[in-house]
């Protein structure tokens, strides 16, 4: 049967219109789902009622679903991380999974920080005098902070030294040369 097909030139679903062409993503104007009003592709609200358009990217530039944290956050990060790895004897002491807690360390301290800042701007009781949720999220994230901390150790450790090898760098180094 598949054979008088193909001699025949029919396609085994003639009955089906070929697909709308496709255009590319962006180049087609957004309706607002709100009033209907045909917006600019590309534009994350809408010019008349201001609500966000289908597929806008407003929410990954603010708020809780940034791509980016605030670079102060990260530098603090960082200056907490390169302190911690300092403490424990420098990086050449540190294993990979060790590398990691202090990289996890890090990003717990920046959600701490941004779950305090949080409670900064918005207050910590609801308007009807309830204690927000965001306090119990940041018990939660003190409380991860302090079995990372733990896993990672608390006490300072001396950097281990291979005094020959550095004694023999230091000899060449003083030398005369010949």
């Amino acid at each position: 049967m598949s054979s008088e097909v193909e001699e025949s030139g029919a396609t085994l679903q003639p009955d089906l219109q070929p697909a709308a062409p496709i255009q590319e993503k962006g180049s087609a104007p957004l309706v607002c789902a709100r009033c209907s009003t045909e917006n600019p592709a590309g534009a994350s609200a809408c010019a008349v009622c201001r609500s966000f358009l289908p597929a806008n990217q407003a929410a990954r530039k603010t708020g809780i679903y940034a791509r980016q944290q605030p670079p102060d956050l990260r530098l603090t990060a960082d200056e907490l991380m390169n302190g911690i790895v300092s403490d424990l004897g420098g990086e050449s002491e540190l294993s990979t999974l060790q590398t990691a807690y202090v990289r996890k360390l890090a990003d717990v301290e920046i959600t701490i920080r941004l779950l305090t800042s949080d409670i900064a701007a918005n207050g910590l009781l609801t308007p009807g005098g309830r204690v927000r949720d965001v306090y119990d999220k940041l018990l939660a994230g003190l409380g991860v902070f302090d079995r990372y901390a733990m896993r990672v150790g608390l006490e300072r450790r001396a950097r281990r030294l291979n005094v020959a090898e550095e004694f023999a760098v230091l000899n060449r180094e003083q030398a005369p040369e010949r």
